[in-house]
């Protein structure tokens, strides 16, 4: 009604301006308009032009939706939520007040419960169109407090059958799925997740296996899809984590189902699902892949993997000659979308499918061999560390980066922390060529000029570090333990010097120097107190003469400047 009004008044504005711009076209053909007059009307009527403008884009920006994200948690929101949250306590307490003093029947207080979240729900309905992001919260809580309701109603006072109470929640349900799509609210497709995850808990059908497979696959469908109406992609990607975690906390009941063909089609089913959203949204906008899908696309192999491993419970061989056959999966997906749209396919998504698919074959080798463990984490890690950093210089979107930060992070503590050359000589052998890969990488990366210098110091902190583990590699041919100390401390004396005389920037000399400061401690400290014999004097001759030929070098190559 306001916007027909405005109408309205708009055209009675122009009608005006049409019958006074005919009285000066009268006076001009009457001989009584001078040039001044014209070049005042003509001022006046760009100003009023700018004006219509200013006010035509003021009330496009007002019919935008108003809820284009996640809500900030503004003050007044804060203070909604509160609200809601004491409203949602208030209720509790009322029941357990109302209990202990026998005031109502227990059917009665369930049923109060449901009626105060429809008058919060009509509440909020009929003042959405004033403050919708407060509506949506208070949709919210209504939806809360009747699940809360159901849940007591079936758990705690058992006035409620178990199938009612599901029918009631999924009547719930289904109307917050239908409120976040009508309202483009994302607040309340965050309330249907958590409502939804919550059912099989407040109505004690929890243990019915079956029902529980079967409603949280269609749970995931109706999210997934909410998702792509409304482009949230965050939405399924915290569905795909909420339902990651069930799936982790149940995995005995998934490993011990009695039949085994229906955790099997259950996890088939997800991983389908999330695979297909995870490629259809970079294909179909032809944009590039969101960070969030391609994290889950990634981690969505690990889990089915790992997961399907205990269900199918075949031996370890058996099972690598299954993850073989699974990792082509991703490589035939690759080969259909270039096929099919051309030049038109994200290289974000081309590079997640090939390291996808490249990690998931090598983990089936290795298990086929019988030598896969823990180890091996690292170089999927290390993978999508290179392809977050790649595509997010490509992309120049920082939600790449900082995941690249986290894989490099998670690739850092599992080179400290986790792998050992424990494994016999083919596994050494096999990450040592791993660590040569890295480094190149790291030089390709810093040649790019992706992110130079801290590829560039990255590139010449794990060369330190692969000189390291080259030593510990070396156990396998050379015995003598003070010889491989003195092996390692002319590696560390020749790369640092080397390093030093060539580096051309202020930052790498600095930080060449540092490493060389912990080099010549090492030698100083380790060295001295650890070699004897002719292991002390051929090692600090040959560390003498190293310094001799360093001191030289870098001298020549400071006069040269």
């Amino acid at each position: 009604m306001e916007d027909l009004e405005s109408l309205k008044k708009e055209v009675k504005d122009h009608e005006k301006r049409i019958k006074h711009l005919e009285l000066e076209l009268e006076k001009v053909q009457g001989g009584r308009f001078t040039q001044a007059h014209l070049n005042e009307e003509r001022h006046h009527f760009e100003r009023h032009t700018e004006k219509e403008a200013f006010h035509s884009h003021l009330h496009e920006k007002r019919a935008e939706p108003k809820e284009s994200s996640f809500p900030s948690f503004s003050f007044s929101q804060l203070i909604t939520f509160l609200g809601v949250l004491g409203l949602i306590i208030g209720v509790i307490s009322f029941f357990f007040y109302a209990v202990a003093n026998r005031m109502i029947g227990e059917s009665t207080q369930v049923l109060i419960g449901i009626c105060v979240g429809f008058l919060l729900f009509g509440f909020a309905y009929f003042l959405q169109k004033k403050n919708a992001l407060w509506a949506h919260l208070v949709f919210g809580g209504s939806f809360f407090i009747q699940y809360l309701s159901v849940g007591v109603g079936v758990q705690k006072y058992h006035v409620l059958s178990p199938l009612f109470g599901v029918l009631l929640a999924l009547l719930f349900l289904l109307g917050s799925l239908f409120l976040s799509l009508r309202f483009s609210s994302r607040a309340i497709g965050y309330f249907s997740l958590a409502g939804g995850f919550m059912i099989p808990f407040i109505t004690n059908t929890f243990n019915n296996d079956l029902f529980v497979m079967s409603f949280y696959l269609l749970l995931c469908f109706g999210l997934v899809f909410l998702s792509f109406k409304k482009e949230w992609a965050d939405l399924r990607f915290v569905c795909f984590f909420i339902m990651s975690f069930f799936l982790a906390s149940s995995s005995e009941k998934l490993f011990h189902a009695p039949v085994m063909f229906v955790p099997v089609l259950f996890l088939t089913g997800l991983f389908v699902l999330f695979n297909v959203a995870s490629l259809v949204g970079a294909v179909k906008g032809k944009k590039e892949l969101s960070a969030l899908d391609s994290i889950v696309l990634v981690f969505l192999s690990l889990v089915y993997l790992v997961l399907m491993k205990g269900v199918l419970d075949w031996s370890v061989q058996s099972y690598g000659f299954f993850v073989i056959a699974f990792s082509f999966l991703y490589f035939f997906e690759l080969s259909f979308f270039r096929k099919n749209f051309g030049e038109n396919v994200p290289i974000s998504l081309q590079i997640s499918l090939f390291t996808t698919g490249l990690t998931t074959l090598n983990i089936g080798i290795l298990m086929v061999f019988k030598s896969f463990n823990a180890d091996f984490f690292m170089i999927l890690f290390a993978l999508q560390w290179a392809f977050f950093l790649f595509v997010g210089s490509r992309t120049k979107k920082e939600s790449y980066s900082i995941f690249s930060y986290i894989f490099l992070f998670l690739s850092a503590v599992w080179y400290f922390f986790v792998v050992r050359f424990d494994g016999g000589l083919a596994h050494a052998s096999f990450f040592m060529l791993f660590y040569v890969l890295i480094l190149c990488v790291m030089m390709s990366f810093a040649r790019r000029d992706i992110l130079y210098k801290f590829n560039a110091a990255l590139f010449t902190i794990f060369g330190f570090f692969v000189l390291y583990s080259f030593s510990k590699y070396l156990q396998f041919f050379i015995s003598s333990e003070q010889f491989q100390q003195v092996i390692l401390s002319v590696l560390w004396l020749v790369y640092t010097l080397f390093m030093f005389s060539n580096m051309r920037t202020k930052e790498g000399k600095i930080l060449v120097g540092c490493l060389l400061g912990i080099t010549l401690l090492k030698i100083a400290v380790v060295d001295l107190s650890y070699l004897h014999g002719a292991y002390r004097i051929v090692g600090f001759i040959v560390f003498g003469i190293l310094l001799l030929i360093g001191g030289y070098f870098i001298k020549n190559e400071h006069e040269k400047k």
